[in-house]
């Protein structure tokens, strides 16, 4: 078992030695070093593939706390493993089968991935530059500088397309609702959808969060490990201003989609939330039943890497950075 205890206690090091650097959690801060990187989780002896399912939606959390520093190499080889994750499981669990869902998923890790190789800085790098430039246009490493901007709506599209495949028993993947049901509402205290009533559909996201948390994962007899505690870690570093968690993140992907604000730290949050999602949908048992299966999966993708020098498309971790 994973020592939990002591990845928080990383995770908490982190934030505070971030603090004087960072007062407050805003613009998109990335890949710096202020003195505090030594206190990454994946830096200190800790491996994705020792993490059992609960300890693995713990971590989903503890990064949206460690996104108070900035997003860093434990980040970026969490996403990348949700990926990896998908493949593996994808003939056991059914929400993954959905490949036009998954293949959107991966394109959104491979974004958030993307990232320009370090050159020398001055005169020094400009050889570097035109031979990089040889094999990629300028709008390729222009793209990986704005990946958080660019990603966006594919956050969002990627969030909604998966709760309405969670959701399935109540709605369809075109948001029309398949049966009666009622989920809380903090306006009105409730709000009722009908196929044949006046609420038809279910697109509002944080109706879409509700149904899951209210009536997917109640049904089923699992509730979603550690969600409450995610939507503390999210209401600390974007507080709500007297709104539910799930009620600002709708007004999040609405300000965003009707072109009020083009934000870019928020996506990291969301791609955090998303993965938690993922790993709940895998069932605890076959997750842990499968982690040596995994391991010797990512030995063999290591090893093609090391006879062909190129990375297959579902070869997804480690992550190339």
């Amino acid at each position: 078992m994973v020592n939990v205890l002591r990845v928080e206690q990383l995770v908490n090091d982190y934030v505070k030695c971030w603090m004087s650097t960072r007062p407050t959690y805003s613009g998109q801060w990335e890949d710096n070093d202020f003195g505090c990187e030594h206190l990454q989780i994946f830096r200190n002896g800790f491996n994705l593939e020792d993490f059992n399912h609960d300890e693995l939606s713990q971590l989903a959390v503890l990064l949206t706390r460690e996104l108070r520093g900035q997003i860093n190499r434990d980040h970026k080889f969490f996403w990348a493993w949700c990926a990896f994750s998908i493949v593996h499981f994808e003939r056991d669990v059914t929400l993954f089968s959905d490949r036009d869902w998954a293949g959107s998923f991966k394109d959104l890790t491979n974004l958030v991935l993307s990232a320009k190789r370090r050159f020398p800085a001055g005169p020094a790098g400009l050889p570097y530059a035109r031979t990089t430039l040889r094999y990629v246009n300028n709008h390729l490493l222009e793209t990986a500088l704005s990946k958080w901007q660019i990603g966006g709506p594919l956050v969002f599209s990627v969030l909604e397309g998966l709760l309405r495949l969670k959701n399935k028993d109540y709605v369809n993947k075109d948001g029309s609702v398949k049966r009666r049901f009622t989920i809380s509402d903090p306006q009105r205290g409730t709000k009722n959808f009908d196929p044949r009533g006046r609420n038809k559909w279910l697109n509002r996201i944080n109706e879409s969060l509700r149904c899951f948390e209210e009536l997917v994962s109640v049904n089923r007899g699992r509730t979603c490990p550690y969600l409450q505690q995610m939507k503390i870690e999210i209401a600390s570093l974007c507080p709500p201003a007297g709104l539910d968690v799930y009620d600002m993140v709708d007004v999040w992907r609405n300000d965003l989609i009707h072109g009020k604000e083009y934000w870019q730290n928020r996506a990291p949050i969301l791609a955090n939330l998303i993965c938690l999602l993922i790993v709940d949908e895998i069932e605890p048992s076959l997750y842990d039943a499968q982690k040596a299966d995994m391991k010797r999966t990512i030995q063999r993708n290591s090893q093609s890497r090391a006879l062909t020098g190129v990375r297959t498309p579902w070869d997804l971790f480690p992550p190339d950075i």
